[in-house]
């Protein structure tokens, strides 16, 4: 029952009983202080919330009784809750007719304690679907990042896939640090301008110990003086129970959500699965790096593994580079 209808039931009670107008006070569920005042109909005196004791006495049977000089009757009544216990109103009326509210006063407690439990009840259910809608629309958000991102590892499009389809599903900066603190890929809107990323050391310093060996996302408050001069939403990419790297949202350039925090968890996931295979692909050689070397320099290398290969590693293998050869003086002499 919305409120409107809860008023027009007071309304019903309150003119069954000939009462000529009525205060209601309401508290929450659980609550102690008598907070909300509704009020029906041409009332006399103060709106003010009764004092604590009167609504004790009325509670404990003891109804106050007033009679004014123009001989309107006030009268105090005490409402139960939906469960016909817990007090969760005090009832403030008045009547030009005391001979007749004696005999309906104990039909007019029953109708306004139905009118509250009504109400009670009718905004428990539309709590109740206020949250399903939530439930509903944070799964079917979900559903929509996992089928977005779940084709990305078995493509091989690598980390920087998987980055960039988390930027077009959050508009936001994002980037991907190996443990060491190395950048393995970023990624960011193109109509967003561009912003520095912090280093994973301060991001993590900033953490705290949890952030450090957590295993959820933390939100990294903003610290100017101390060079984040916004908020980055820091996610643990795990490998087993220990983190294998750090995916960071940059709050930028509009404000963080819940929808990103969801991609950013459900991205951390396929991030893991290609960071193994990237992991195993390079332990396929005795020394990763001087089998990227190698590939690098002899381009005897499928250019997806030696790409994937470079991502693990950290490495950008798409830059320009001087090879340089540096000889032994002694050996030249010697021959």
């Amino acid at each position: 029952m919305d409120e409107s209808g809860f008023r027009l039931l007071v309304e019903k009670a309150c003119l069954l009983a000939d009462v000529t107008s009525c205060r209601l006070y309401l508290r929450a569920p659980g609550g102690e202080a008598l907070e909300r005042c509704i009020v029906i109909g041409r009332t006399t005196g103060s709106k003010a919330a009764p004092a604590e004791a009167q609504f004790r006495d009325a509670l404990a049977g003891r109804t106050a009784v007033a009679v004014s000089a123009s001989g309107s009757t006030t009268v105090h009544l005490a409402l139960s809750g939906a469960d016909g216990t817990g007090a969760r109103g005090l009832a403030v009326l008045q009547t030009a007719r005391a001979d007749l509210l004696d005999s309906r006063l104990g039909a007019l407690r029953e109708l306004l304690g139905a009118a509250l439990a009504a109400r009670d009840a009718g905004r428990a259910l539309a709590q109740q679907h206020d949250e399903l809608t939530k439930r509903h629309a944070c799964a079917v958000h979900a559903a929509t990042v996992e089928a977005r991102l779940s084709p990305l590892v078995p493509a091989g499009g690598g980390l920087s896939s998987i980055l960039q389809a988390c930027t077009e599903l959050t508009g936001k900066t994002l980037a991907l640090y190996g443990t060491r603190g190395q950048l393995l890929a970023s990624s960011s809107d193109e109509g967003a301008s561009q912003v520095r990323v912090p280093r994973l050391p301060d991001l993590l310093a900033h953490a705290g110990p949890h952030g450090r060996t957590g295993r959820r996302p933390v939100m990294v408050s903003a610290d100017p003086p101390r060079g984040l001069p916004r908020r980055h939403l820091l996610v643990p990419v795990l490998g087993g129970d220990l983190p294998v790297a750090w995916l960071v949202v940059v709050e930028h350039p509009s404000a963080i959500r819940p929808g990103d925090e969801v991609v950013a968890v459900r991205a951390a996931r396929h991030l893991a699965g290609e960071l193994d295979i990237q992991r195993r692909l390079s332990l396929g050689a005795w020394n990763a790096r001087s089998a990227l070397t190698r590939q690098l320099l002899h381009r005897s290398s499928d250019p997806d593994d030696l790409r994937l290969a470079g991502e693990y590693l950290g490495v950008d293998v798409t830059a320009r580079r001087v090879l340089v050869y540096v000889l032994d003086p002694r050996a030249g002499s010697a021959g």
